[in-house]
């Protein structure tokens, strides 16, 4: 599997997340669930933090291998010429 489709299906779990915890949050105003405001906002901040933690942490990660290739294409380019 490619970067590209790691980094895509990695940012769809985080956008998941994120979903989940907007649920959350949506039944809780509705008044539809049984579970103690505290607990059920508490839940949906952990997942969207998360979410968005994990998203950040994997497009960091991308961009800094993406350039580190490119660098090393570059280093092997100039290699070829000598």
């Amino acid at each position: 599997m490619n970067k590209e489709t790691q980094i895509t299906l990695r940012l769809l779990v985080c956008g998941y997340l994120v979903y989940l915890a907007y649920s959350i949050c949506r039944t809780q105003l509705s008044g539809s669930s049984g579970v103690p405001d505290v607990f059920a906002y508490g839940a949906a901040a952990v997942m969207a933090l998360s979410g968005i933690g994990f998203a950040v942490h994997h497009l960091r990660q991308y961009f800094r291998d993406r350039k580190s290739a490119a660098q090393d294409t570059i280093i092997e380019d100039d290699d070829t010429l000598k």
